[in-house]
């Protein structure tokens, strides 16, 4: 329990919470908006990720451990 807690909080730290309006502007421009924001609601959800700490620069294998 612990070191999930340890983890979590070490994940959160590296990548601080992000509002929509700044995901959307780190995306890449020809994504629209309404996509890009259901893609980041699918992973928050799917992996059990703060929505407001999906960022567009993450990697599923590096960042996210997918």
């Amino acid at each position: 329990m612990l070191t999930e807690r340890r983890r979590r909080r070490r994940f959160a730290e590296r990548w601080p919470r992000l509002s929509d309006d700044e995901f959307v502007a780190k995306c890449s421009p020809e994504i629209p908006r309404d996509t890009a924001l259901r893609i980041r609601r699918i992973l928050a959800d799917q992996l059990d990720i703060p929505y407001e700490h999906i960022h567009p620069d993450q990697s599923f294998v590096r960042d996210l451990d997918c």
